[in-house]
């Protein structure tokens, strides 16, 4: 069981948790505080020169809208799941390009998703985001998706012995 609340290294006031940053130790309040101190005592030409890079990367970023998108996607499927932008092409080849489950294109215009167990970590395949989603909020529990089937199967039975006897 997660505490809810946590006492601040700073102002030594317990707060509630949601006043600091998930593995902080100090409140947001007094963090805000530190870094307005710290950028404060920095050399006006050195903020002016931070100042200058941001501007610099946010304007590259605007400019380079696609590529920026695609090195961020590149370098997420690489952190997340240790995948290549080669390998994860090669997947996306071998399914099709559509949903190892649906058989169709992500209908959200989105790439597929990587699928893996988040017990062991290793990848099953490719998804659109409705199978992807479906699966993880199912727990990935085979026999809630039998009941799901089950359940469904039973409702569709219903339903057409219902069109034949009103027919």
């Amino acid at each position: 069981m997660t505490a809810k609340n946590r006492t601040c290294k700073i102002c030594k006031e317990y707060k509630d948790i949601s006043n600091f940053q998930p593995s902080g130790y100090q409140c947001k309040s007094c963090r805000a505080e530190k870094q307005k101190a710290y950028w404060a005592s920095l050399p006006i030409e050195i903020r002016r020169k931070r100042q200058m890079s941001l501007e610099a990367q946010k304007q590259y970023r605007q400019n380079n809208l696609e590529k920026t998108k695609q090195m961020s996607r590149e370098g997420h499927i690489r952190r997340k799941f240790g995948l290549t932008v080669e390998e994860y092409e090669s997947m996306l080849n071998s399914q099709n390009k559509v949903c190892a489950i649906c058989q169709q294109d992500c209908n959200t215009g989105n790439r597929l998703a990587v699928d893996h167990n988040h017990k062991t970590g290793k990848i099953r395949g490719l998804l659109c985001k409705n199978c992807n989603t479906s699966i993880g909020l199912l727990k990935e529990d085979i026999s809630v998706l039998e009941n799901a089937i089950i359940y469904l199967s039973f409702h569709e039975i219903v339903e057409e012995s219902e069109k034949e006897y009103t027919a």
